[in-house]
């Protein structure tokens, strides 16, 4: 009888075989890397809560736009999305959103603040309620308006950045820069402080009220 080599096509299909599944092992294995940098959650400076339990990353939706970006809080112990903040996206990258965001955590993690660009020269101010994880937006008065009555103006120039400082207990200071333009005197810089108070007694909806704006001074 005749001897098949091991080279022969008799012993082909065992020789493609291992080859078979290497190759979709390998397309597999991009896809992955492909779908991880689109959607990557980029954590925060600050982002986690003090006890661990949410925080608050930048999402990168290239899928959509090149240039978009969301804003989510998760669950830590989950991983999972818990809500999405309000927030209309402003950088070129997600990472320029993710380094430039300022975030203050009330002591119990069940509330935070947060500051995002709404423009070139501005930043706005967030406050949510993160409890029983559930992500709700707390609305509060107008204290741009407030500082800007305090010093004869109505409008600001082009500046207008809020950035939350610290909770001490329940109230929430908040550092407040503008600009104005004063007829025949030119463009004047000023820095206010804000404080709200927040009430959050377990039966009740929590709410943030307005209690203090200082009168503002000027940039030297």
């Amino acid at each position: 009888m005749r001897r098949q080599l091991p080279w022969s096509l008799a012993t082909k299909p065992l020789l493609m075989r291992p080859r078979s599944t290497f190759m979709p092992s390998i397309l597999q294995c991009l896809l992955a890397m492909h779908v991880s940098h689109v959607l990557a959650d980029i954590r925060i400076e600050n982002g986690t809560d003090p006890t661990g339990r949410y925080s608050l990353r930048v999402t990168s939706e290239q899928q959509k736009d090149p240039y978009a970006y969301e804003v989510w809080f998760f669950d830590e112990k989950s991983g999972k999305r818990i809500g999405q903040a309000n927030i209309e996206w402003f950088y070129a990258t997600a990472r320029s959103a993710a380094e430039t965001i300022k975030i203050a955590w009330h002591s119990s993690g069940d509330f935070v603040s947060f500051s995002h660009r709404g423009t070139k020269h501005s930043m706005e101010l967030f406050v949510y309620s993160l409890r029983d994880g559930k992500a709700t937006s707390l609305e509060f008065a107008n204290y741009m308006q407030n500082a800007l009555g305090r010093v004869d103006a109505v409008e600001v120039a082009l500046h207008s950045v809020s950035t939350p400082d610290r909770w001490d207990k329940d109230d929430l200071l908040v550092d407040y820069h503008f600009s104005v333009d004063h007829k025949d005197r030119g463009r004047f810089f000023y820095n206010a402080e804000i404080k709200f108070h927040l009430e959050h007694e377990r039966q009740s909806t929590p709410r943030i009220q307005l209690t203090y704006v200082s009168q503002p001074t000027k940039d030297q």
